[in-house]
C-alpha cells in the first residue's frame, strides 16, 4: 500500500520511484541524553514546520515526508541544525508570509561550512613581534614589519 506525503496538500504517493520518502526524526532508546535532545528538538521543529493539529505522537513512525520538500531533496543531519534542510520548508501546503531572504540557499550555507574548515592564516604575515620592557616594569608588544 502506497505511503502519502504527510504535508498538507502535497498528493506525492511512494509509487513515484523518482521521490524520496522520509521519516520523522526518531528519539533512539538507548542513545546519550544530548543526542536525544538534539534529535528531539529537530522532530518537533518538523512538527511544527507542518503546521498540522491533527497529528499525533503515535502517528508519526507511519508518516514520510517527500524530497520535494527539502532545498536539498533530502534532510540534514540532526546536528547540522544550520543547514537549510534540517526542517522541510518548501512547499509546505500554507502560505508563511515569509520573504525567500528567510531561509538560506543551500549553495550559501555550503560556501559557509567551507570557510568554516579554513585555517586561520596571519593577518599580517611579514611582521616581527617585539616586547619592550620600560623602566616601570609595564611591558607592551609592538609589531614591526620586516624588511
Amino acid at each position: 500500500m502506497p505511503t502519502l506525503c504527510a504535508v498538507f496538500a502535497c498528493g506525492n504517493k511512494t509509487l513515484d520511484k523518482s521521490l524520496s520518502f522520509y521519516r520523522f526524526p526518531k528519539v533512539k532508546v538507548n542513545a546519550a541524553s544530548d543526542l536525544n535532545t538534539q534529535i528531539l528538538k529537530q522532530r518537533t521543529a518538523w512538527l511544527n514546520a507542518l503546521h498540522r493539529t491533527d497529528v499525533q505522537d503515535s502517528q508519526l513512525k507511519n508518516m514520510r515526508i517527500c524530497s520535494v520538500h527539502f532545498k536539498s531533496g533530502k534532510p540534514a543531519n540532526y546536528n547540522d541544525d544550520k543547514n537549510p534542510d534540517w526542517i522541510p520548508t518548501l512547499s509546505m501546503g500554507y502560505n508563511s508570509g515569509r520573504s525567500k531572504a528567510t531561509t538560506p540557499a543551500i549553495k550559501r550555507y555550503n560556501r559557509a561550512s567551507r570557510r568554516m574548515e579554513l585555517k586561520p592564516t596571519q593577518l599580517f604575515p611579514n611582521t616581527m613581534q617585539l616586547n619592550v620592557v620600560d623602566s616601570s616594569e609595564h611591558s607592551m608588544s609592538i609589531d614591526v614589519p620586516n624588511e
